[in-house]
């Protein structure tokens, strides 16, 4: 029989019930390597002799030993076990299918790869996903704040970069997008003629590491916690860890990676860097200005909406609960906190939004501890007076925070 048409992609969007644990992903063709919202790695293999496409999953972190097929061209399961609840169809006309499948699920509205999607079916563990129009880097601007002496970020498109400049060089906190790099080094340069000698990684999204290979290619040694080097690679090359990577994509890795912590002594700064537990993905590290009170918290916190937890790299919105306690453990009232996206906050910001969030966290806890289904929660309305704040415009935003909720809670149960 001939194989796959090779220019038409399609992925499985899954949700499955197994005993009291919640499993949702994305699985795709050819294959993939997918790790799940609650940590258990969905291998997926295509049936090379067969053109319907089979894909068979096994979940062996589970010590389930039974396996099911899913049937890629319906919007429905083969043999599939009771467990599973909901299925949905994406598919892609072109475009990397192993990119795709390590994106954040919580980004596949937004993520470029979607602009000629025809989309089958648009619900995933209560989430929305939706294609949207490709940004026009070229009309991005570069705006420089200044945090304190010597220390600034750039604001443009993607996550805030944190800008150390003195006489040992420029120190960057993220880079966002490739296509806005020579912007960025535009307005490094305005600010120092020294060379930029480090770039930190606060985690391996694109919006926040795009600019690696193009920077590291000018000699900058990037720095990250060990996760995000993993991460990054493994998009390069399809989840296959063993493929050889080209030279230009190792220039795009951290060169010096670290479990738990790294200190520079740069510009006049002590600066204190941390890995936290998965939160927005299992890679988030903190940074720490210790004489300047300020702290880069990459995407751990956020002014721009709703947190965001990264199921398929492990990210838990619990997790980026406990972070928001241990940012408040290390900060005072003078503290300053860059987030991963809006503006400069205070620890008081850092509390409201903790305090929002136990109170979502609690009333769906309530609710399953109820017996109610998720949908059952999420017609509560648990989110309902936080929303015109929170939802950055999707009107889904707070449906979408419980599910990730309700799913942890019901794991944890």
């Amino acid at each position: 029989m001939a194989g796959p048409v090779q220019h038409r992609r399609e992925f499985i969007l899954f949700r499955m019930r197994l005993g009291t644990k919640v499993v949702v992903g994305v699985a795709g063709l050819p294959s993939c390597d997918t790790v799940c919202s609650v940590g258990l790695k969905a291998v997926c293999h295509a049936c090379r002799g067969n053109t319907k496409q089979y894909l068979l999953f096994f979940y062996k972190d589970l010590g389930w030993t039974q396996s099911w097929l899913m049937h890629p061209l319906i919007a429905g399961p083969v043999g599939a076990p009771a467990g599973l609840v909901y299925a949905a169809k994406l598919i892609l006309l072109g475009g990397n299918v192993m990119k795709l499948t390590t994106q954040v699920i919580d980004n596949l509205r937004t993520c470029s790869l979607l602009r000629p999607v025809l989309l089958a079916a648009a619900v995933l563990i209560g989430c929305s996903v939706q294609a949207q129009t490709p940004q026009d880097f070229s009309k991005v601007q570069i705006i420089t704040h200044k945090l304190a002496e010597g220390i600034y970020y750039l604001e443009g498109s993607g996550g805030n970069i944190g800008v150390s400049v003195g006489e040992d060089g420029v120190f960057l906190i993220d880079d966002q997008y490739a296509p806005l790099s020579e912007k960025i080094i535009a307005a490094v340069r305005a600010l120092s003629d020294k060379p930029i000698r480090f770039i930190f990684n606060t985690h391996h999204h694109g919006d926040h590491t795009g600019g690696n290979e193009i920077l590291g290619k000018g000699g900058a040694v990037i720095i990250a916690q060990e996760n995000v080097r993993t991460r990054l690679a493994s998009g390069f090359t399809g989840n296959d860890l063993k493929k050889a990577l080209t030279a230009e994509q190792k220039q795009g890795l951290p060169m010096i990676t670290f479990v738990d912590a790294v200190d520079f002594h740069l510009n006049g700064h002590e600066i204190h860097t941390f890995h936290v537990a998965p939160a927005h993905t299992d890679g988030d590290s903190v940074v720490v200005f210790k004489d300047a009170n300020l702290i880069h918290t990459g995407d751990v916190f956020r002014t721009t909406s709703y947190p965001r937890a990264d199921a398929m790299a492990n990210g838990s919105v619990l997790g980026i609960l406990e972070s928001y306690k241990t940012l408040l453990a290390i900060s005072d009232d003078k503290t300053v906190f860059l987030p991963g996206h809006g503006v400069p906050s205070k620890r008081s910001d850092v509390q409201a939004q903790l305090a929002m969030l136990n109170t979502i966290r609690d009333r769906i806890a309530a609710g399953i501890k109820a017996g109610k289904s998720l949908e059952q929660v999420q017609a509560g309305k648990p989110t309902a007076e936080f929303d015109a704040a929170w939802s950055a415009g999707n009107a889904n935003a707070g449906n979408d925070l419980v599910a990730v909720f309700f799913n942890e809670l019901a794991v944890k149960k």
